[in-house]
């Protein structure tokens, strides 16, 4: 990140002068060394150091750096978030073949003028394009492409955004295959250990497993929604699994005596519980928020 532009960039949006004199200084002329073990290193000077990792105030300077970018109103016809150096849009409209014209046209465009100004650079090979359309609409956007840094972007059938995977039907079945499959590599790892008791073996699952199967739930989990039943199911599965381990008990046992006996919620209530925290903290957000 380049100094001088964050500076501009604060002016912009009228910081006080004082303040932003202070950042930049704390963004320039910064030096580091390095320790391994007993050994030490000379302090030497970072060239182009820019915001330096893991200080809080990092993340809220990139925000200013970037606003130019993301900055713009959501509504129902298109849309963009960043979170710190990920960035994502969309549009919404009647065909896949206008919604790449919008794209190539409008949200390019302002892209590739982005990074003219910030001095940043998009990775053409790491950019992904997606059409999420409906099961019977005929067209599916799979000849529909862009070009981006004198690149062609083909559309791809899935794509992963912030660690959730989204298929072009927005059936969720890639994500939640793939939470499943290291949800059962986790409790397969658990399952090596030995002489631990049964309450902290509950606490491993809930604090090692848990999470990885409920990240995002409010992103598919919904009653009414087609395929939730199977996903709950898949998730019900790897449950009855690491109940087992934590009681080392029988293939037989029922799963209701097994989360009973192991002190753990149904996956239901458990997911439920999670969206409906998710949903009330959106609530308490201001009026004007995004979300």
């Amino acid at each position: 990140m380049h100094p001088s532009v964050l500076a501009d960039q604060l002016q912009e949006r009228r910081v006080p002068g004082d303040l932003v004199a202070w950042i930049e200084s704390f963004c320039n002329r910064r030096s580091a060394s390095v320790v391994v073990g007993g050994y030490e290193s000379l302090v030497k000077d970072i060239g182009h150091a820019g915001i330096p990792q893991g200080s809080p105030l990092s993340p809220i300077l990139y925000a200013f750096y970037n606003a130019n970018l993301v900055q713009g109103q959501i509504n129902k016809r298109q849309g963009s978030i960043g979170f710190i150096d990920d960035y994502n849009a969309w549009v919404v409209g009647p065909s896949a073949a206008e919604n790449t014209r919008r794209l190539q046209t409008q949200l390019l465009p302002r892209a590739e003028k982005w990074t003219q100004e910030s001095g940043a650079v998009f990775e053409a090979q790491k950019t992904a394009f997606i059409h999420f359309v409906r099961p019977l609409q005929p067209d599916r956007g799979l000849t529909n492409h862009l070009v981006f840094g004198n690149k062609t972007v083909a559309p791809k059938q899935r794509v992963k955004i912030l660690g959730v995977t989204l298929d072009s039907g927005l059936s969720m079945n890639e994500h939640m295959s793939k939470a499943v499959s290291k949800a059962i590599g986790k409790c397969m790892a658990l399952r090596k250990i030995c002489g631990v008791r049964l309450a902290q073996m509950r606490q491993m699952y809930i604090v090692a497993v848990v999470p990885t199967t409920d990240y995002a739930a409010s992103t598919w989990y919904a009653l009414s929604r087609i395929g939730v039943k199977r996903h709950v199911a898949a998730l019900e599965r790897v449950q009855r699994l690491a109940a087992r381990l934590i009681l080392r008990a029988f293939k037989s046992v029922a799963m209701l005596v097994l989360q009973s006996e192991a002190k753990l919620q149904s996956v239901s209530e458990r997911l439920h519980e999670r969206v409906s925290n998710h949903i009330t903290k959106l609530c308490s957000l201001a009026l004007d928020h995004p979300l």
